[in-house]
C-alpha cells in the first residue's frame, strides 16, 4: 500500500495593504492519495494483479477579509454573527467579477486497474481491465 500527502500554501501578495483587496487572498491546495496493489501467482505461469487508487485534491482561496471586524465598516454586531463567511460580503459591480470571498474546491477520482500474465515458452500474452 502506498500512501501520499501534500499540503502546499500559497501566498499572494496583497496589494493594495487592503482587506477587500480584489487580488485573490491565500490558498491552500491539499492532495491525498493511496494506492492498492496486491498479485497473485496463480500457478507457475500466470501472475494476477489488481491495484486500486484514490485521489482527493482540494482547494481552498481565503478571501484577505477573512476575521474582519464588519463593525467597523458599519454594520451592526448582530450582521456578521449571521453571516456563514466571517469575511466582508461579495458586492459585485456589472462587468467585474469580484474575487474577495473564500472559495473551496473539492476533487475525488478512483481507478481500478487489473490484468494478467500468462508466460508461455518466451511468450507473455497479457490481458487487462481498467475501470
Amino acid at each position: 500500500m502506498e500512501f501520499f500527502y501534500d499540503r502546499t500554501p500559497r501566498v499572494f501578495p496583497n496589494v493594495y495593504n487592503d482587506p477587500v483587496s480584489p487580488t485573490y487572498g491565500p490558498r491552500l491546495f491539499e492532495r491525498r492519495g493511496a494506492v492498492l496493489s496486491d498479485a497473485y501467482l496463480i500457478n507457475p505461469t500466470t501472475v494476477s494483479s489488481f491495484e486500486y487508487g484514490f485521489n482527493r485534491l482540494t482547494n481552498v482561496r481565503f478571501a484577505f477579509a477573512k476575521g474582519y471586524d464588519l463593525s467597523q465598516l458599519g454594520f451592526a454586531p448582530s450582521f456578521g454573527s449571521q453571516l456563514t463567511q466571517d469575511s466582508i460580503p461579495t458586492m459585485s459591480i456589472a462587468g467585474f467579477n469580484g474575487v474577495s470571498t473564500t472559495v473551496s474546491n473539492i476533487a475525488d477520482t478512483g481507478q481500478a486497474f487489473g490484468d494478467t500474465t500468462l508466460i508461455i515458452s518466451g511468450l507473455i500474452p497479457t490481458s487487462g481491465r481498467e475501470l
